[in-house]
């Protein structure tokens, strides 16, 4: 009699070890075989965009079908991020995504939207891209024309991507307050501002975040200095009555909800105020639908893309050390090193060894742009002619040219 129920118990095992391991099933879209990361570390440059158009090549050369920025960045500079998101929907494979990990301010988040899917790593964080000045505050109509091109980009990558458009402009400009609602019968989320909310709801939206500053509008003074020095730049187009929000935001190619869509929809939560930036955590950028997933490890990795081989692909030596030299602390200690060598070799000349220093800090001035692509032949030319000029002037022809 115990046969029976014996029986049953193993050929219940034998089918147990028969069935294979279920596993993630992956979108047919992002599915890839051999997967290429290429990392990005620190400050965006034109190093950075050498870099990754080097990488990139070989990448696919080796035979990429899905590419991955690995990004850990503060944010930089502003052609050299357009530039790199230009190479990403131009010249990379579709599947392309970004791996924030564990950071990706500024210009990091911009070119994450470029891509088409984003993962980032647990307890990290993006957003926050405005653009700033060394100079210190910028008057409002200068800053409309700076953000221009940022707003653009991350517009065009949000339509690309099916993401809310209006959501990625908090990202960039203040001014920008948005609400997230939730339609009751799909769960379709999407993002407002104050004037379709009190359409469709017939009252003005909630405050629930508080403001940090005073409201826009009101003179605070700190923009006042620089004030002259843009309105020059810009042409005197600077209005400080301007209404900063109005002059940014880009209308959305979703259609305008109004009062025949209250009851399909309902408020879930204020995402921006108009005095702060957008910025977001991984569980944050999930209810809005900006990310994908939490990737934690290269394994992580794999198994969201359900690749076969994955590799990564880092700056090599000599960009990096290429990248230290253009750096602005670097350029200004070679300028004053060669100052210094050249004032002592003309008050003392002898040994030529500060001749020597002043030679050597003047190519490297020279040379780590050039090699970073922001020179060009004719700077070298014109800086040697005048080298050779100098040198005339001094063992030849003294007090003559």
């Amino acid at each position: 009699m115990l046969k029976l129920p014996l029986l049953a118990a193993m050929l219940c095992c034998s089918i147990a070890a028969d069935t294979p391991p279920t596993s993630t099933v992956v979108p047919a879209y992002r599915q890839a075989d051999h997967v290429e990361i290429l990392t990005i570390e620190g400050p965006i440059d034109s190093m950075t965009v050498q870099s990754i158009q080097r990488r990139l090549t070989e990448a696919m050369d080796a035979g990429a079908d899905a590419i991955v920025l690995r990004i850990n960045t503060p944010g930089g500079e502003l052609m050299s991020t357009l530039e790199l998101c230009r190479i990403l929907k131009a010249d990379a494979p579709p599947n392309t995504t970004a791996w924030i990990d564990p950071h990706a301010f500024s210009a990091g988040t911009i070119i994450a939207l470029a891509c088409r899917n984003i993962v980032i790593a647990p307890a990290g964080m993006f957003g926050d891209s405005a653009p700033v000045s060394p100079l210190g505050p910028i008057p409002q109509t200068e800053r409309a024309k700076l953000e221009s091109p940022i707003l653009t980009e991350v517009i065009d990558s949000a339509r690309r991507h099916q993401r809310d458009e209006r959501l990625v402009q908090g990202f960039v400009s203040l001014g920008i307050e948005l609400w997230l609602l939730q339609q009751r019968e799909t769960g379709k989320r999407i993002c407002v501002d104050a004037s379709e909310y009190e359409a469709i709801f017939g009252t003005p939206p909630p405050e629930i975040i508080p403001s940090i500053t005073p409201e826009l509008g009101e003179s605070t003074g700190e923009a006042q200095p620089l004030s002259p020095f843009f309105e020059k730049m810009m042409g005197g187009m600077s209005d400080a009555n301007s209404d900063l929000g109005s002059m940014l935001q880009r209308p959305s190619s979703r259609p305008r909800l109004g009062p025949d869509d209250a009851e399909d929809w309902v408020l879930i939560k204020q995402v921006v105020s108009n005095d702060r930036l957008l910025a977001l955590t991984p569980g944050e950028g999930a209810d809005y639908g900006l990310i994908d997933g939490t990737v934690k490890t290269e394994a992580d990795l794999q198994a969201f893309l359900g690749a076969k081989t994955i590799n990564t692909r880092h700056r090599n030596w000599s960009e990096q050390f290429t990248a230290f030299l253009i750096s602005w602390p670097v350029r200004l200690v070679l300028i004053v090193l060669f100052l210094v060598c050249t004032i002592i070799e003309f008050a003392a000349p002898g040994t030529g060894l500060f001749a020597i220093g002043a030679a050597v800090s003047l190519l490297i001035l020279l040379g780590a742009p050039w090699l970073a692509g922001l020179a060009q032949w004719w700077d070298i030319v014109l800086v040697l002619l005048g080298l050779v000029l100098v040198a005339i002037e001094l063992a030849v022809v003294p007090g003559t040219i």
